[in-house]
């Protein structure tokens, strides 16, 4: 898993940028379907600088879900996308209070990860 400096630096970008019309703005790390996405431990440490990065520059503490243990590889329609009966639902159950907070935001924005 790499990451492209240029499309980072814009990521930061847009996230300051809904911080000046926002009243919240939460970054996420979404689950991931482990099955098919495992890093090698490279690209783990990869991933940790680029959330570094991002939370120095934005000021955010990103919403690490990638790994959240009742999240299983059934629960996936694809290698990145829940299922709607099981993991659609799974995740907004164990997250609820969570998702209550989204729901009162002005916006909300989702970093989305996937091994390439």
């Amino acid at each position: 898993m790499h990451f492209s400096d240029e499309l980072i630096e814009a990521f930061i970008r847009t996230v300051n940028e809904f911080k000046t019309f926002s009243d919240h703005v939460e970054v996420v790390l979404l689950p991931r379907n482990t099955d098919w996405i495992q890093y090698t431990s490279e690209g783990q440490k990869r991933l940790n600088e680029t959330i570094k990065k991002i939370e120095q520059a934005t000021g955010i503490t990103i919403k690490n879900h990638q790994d959240l243990p009742m999240m299983k590889p059934h629960m996936f329609g694809d290698t990145t996308h829940l299922n709607r009966y099981q993991g659609q639902l799974q995740f907004k159950t164990s997250t609820f209070t969570y998702i209550n907070v989204f729901e009162r935001t002005t916006e909300v924005f989702c970093l989305l990860t996937c091994d390439s």
